[in-house]
C-alpha cells in the first residue's frame, strides 16, 4: 500500500509554483497572472503584464461583485490541473522579442475544459488545438510583432466582460464582437 501511494505521488508531481492556489467561487472570476513569452526581467514587460491584470480585474468586477474576483499573483498563472478553477478564469498570454509584442486573450471556462484564445495585438496562426492548461505559445506561430508600445491601445475591455459574462451564463462565446477565437489551420 505504501508503495502505491509513494508511486501515485511521484506521478502527481509537485504542483509548480505557476499553479493558482486558489479555484475561486463557484459564482467569481479567478484572474490568473499573464502568461510572459519568454520569462523575462524586463521591466517594461513586468509593468505592461501589471497593467494588463489591472485591466482584466477590472473586467471581471464588472461581470461579479469585486468581492468574488479572484486575482492571483506572479506567477500563478494556470488552475490546478485535477479539477481546474470552480469559476471561469481571465488571463492573457504576453509574447514579446525584440521591443515588439503579440498579446492574446485568455478566457477559461470552469473545471478543466480548453480556453478560448483571441488575438488582442500582432497577428498569430494556431497550428493545433489548445487544450486545458496547455501552454498557448507552444500551439501558435505568431506571424507579425506590434509595438509593445501599442498592445495596450488595442485592448478592449468589452470582449472580456462580455466573453465572462457568456462563460457565467453558459453561452458561446464566438458569436462576441471583439473575441475571434483563433482556431487550428487546416492541415493539407
Amino acid at each position: 500500500m505504501i508503495g502505491w501511494i509513494v508511486a501515485s505521488l511521484a506521478l502527481a508531481g509537485p504542483q509548480g509554483d505557476e499553479v493558482s492556489r486558489s479555484r475561486g467561487s463557484s459564482r467569481g472570476v479567478v484572474v490568473l497572472w499573464p502568461r510572459v513569452v519568454p520569462e523575462t526581467d524586463d521591466p517594461s514587460i513586468r509593468d505592461l503584464a501589471d497593467r494588463m491584470q489591472d485591466r482584466l480585474y477590472a473586467a471581471a468586477a464588472k461581470v461579479v461583485p469585486y468581492r468574488r474576483v479572484d486575482v492571483r499573483p506572479a506567477p500563478e498563472r494556470v488552475c490546478p490541473r485535477e479539477d481546474g478553477c470552480r469559476a471561469p478564469a481571465v488571463s492573457v498570454m504576453i509574447g514579446h522579442r525584440e521591443g515588439g509584442c503579440v498579446m492574446l486573450g485568455l478566457l477559461h471556462p470552469p473545471g478543466t475544459q480548453a480556453p478560448i484564445a483571441f488575438t488582442i495585438a500582432g497577428k498569430v496562426e494556431q497550428i493545433e488545438a489548445l487544450g486545458f492548461r496547455d501552454p498557448p505559445e507552444r500551439s501558435v506561430v505568431v506571424r507579425e510583432f506590434t509595438s509593445c508600445a501599442y498592445v495596450e491601445a488595442t485592448y478592449q475591455e468589452s470582449a472580456f466582460v462580455e466573453g465572462l459574462r457568456a462563460l457565467i451564463e453558459g453561452r458561446s462565446v464566438t458569436e462576441i464582437e471583439g473575441i475571434e477565437p483563433i482556431s487550428p489551420r487546416a492541415v493539407r
